[in-house]
């Protein structure tokens, strides 16, 4: 008997693009699925356009208003798969997408499963850098080497179930990488698909721009602590090491220097460079071109903040 798939989708006031995610799910060459659609207290018509469906594999579930890791939680409770993947309300799947994901975690009998996606904008189609061969996979997810949007990995349920595994709530950035990195960690075998297979969509500069926050970037150091203090991500020295001597000082001083090039005033960003400034100084980790790369980035931006602690 095959097995059943469930594609969870949080949704929020996602009229205008949901109905081609709908699509991409309900046409997928691999019948066997369930799409559990979670409304996250939309006050558009979104509930209608999922409705206007009729196909029996949809599950909407209407709930308040609790941000996109609530919802995916409550998808998680109700979908019923012996293998779940999560699609964001403005992204989708490419049609063979179940198909081959599942052949392959099922052929390898793996716990999870990933593969590459492409980057989606209104005049182009570009598959995003990743890397399908390595040796470890958590290592090579936290340095970036291996890019996977959230829709791109297939898990088994159980795995989530039994090691309590699901996404930190109240948070709005870096939910996706926490809950990932738990998985990598608790997965006895993992198996990749070398094709690109999902379709992650940007809206140009105007979305880009609303969404940046000067303020993710307490966000983002408190991410990183809490996978720190994880024991499933943070098993071994060379993990914490990576954590804090890479992604850390990584995400602080890009995010730094976004905010300069946002427009974002030098005193704004200095006041957050000066609260973090013995973490955003670390480069401990030999990441290759993208260390040195993080190098120069450091200099730059002690240069133009002229910090006093440089």
């Amino acid at each position: 008997m095959e097995s059943l798939v469930s594609i969870v989708v949080p949704v929020y006031n996602g009229a205008e693009s949901i109905s081609q995610t709908i699509k991409s799910v309900l046409e997928q060459t691999y019948k066997n699925l369930e799409l559990v659609v979670i409304d996250d207290g939309s006050t558009d018509n979104t509930a209608s356009v999922i409705q206007s469906f009729e196909d029996n594999r949809i599950v909407l579930k209407q709930i308040t208003n609790g941000g996109v890791s609530n919802a995916r939680n409550v998808g998680i409770e109700i979908a019923k798969g012996a293998y779940i993947s999560f699609l964001d309300s403005d992204d989708s799947y490419e049609l063979d997408y179940i198909e081959n994901m599942l052949n392959h975690i099922q052929y390898t009998n793996s716990d999870l499963c990933f593969c590459g996606y492409n980057v989606v904008s209104v005049d182009s189609r570009q598959p995003r850098d990743t890397s399908f061969k390595t040796n470890n996979v958590l290592e090579d997810y936290l340095l970036g080497k291996i890019a996977v949007q959230t829709a791109g990995w297939l898990v088994k349920k159980s795995v989530l179930d039994d090691n309590t595994i699901r996404f930190v709530e109240n948070i709005s950035w870096g939910e996706d990488i926490e809950f990932f990195s738990e998985v990598i960690s608790m997965s006895k075998s993992i198996v990749s698909v070398e094709q690109y297979l999902v379709n992650y969509l940007i809206d140009g500069d105007d979305q880009q721009l609303s969404a940046f926050s000067l303020d993710k970037i307490d966000r983002d150091y408190e991410s990183i602590m809490r996978m720190v203090a994880s024991k499933h991500v943070n098993s071994n020295s060379r993990i914490e090491r990576i954590l804090l001597g890479y992604r850390l000082p990584a995400l602080l001083v890009y995010r730094m220097k976004t905010a300069l090039e946002r427009g974002y005033s030098i005193q704004d960003v200095q006041s957050y460079y000066q609260k973090y400034s013995k973490e955003a100084g670390v480069n401990a980790w030999n990441n290759g071109l993208r260390s040195i790369k993080l190098y120069l980035t450091q200099r730059t931006l002690r240069k133009q903040l002229k910090d006093k602690f440089s």
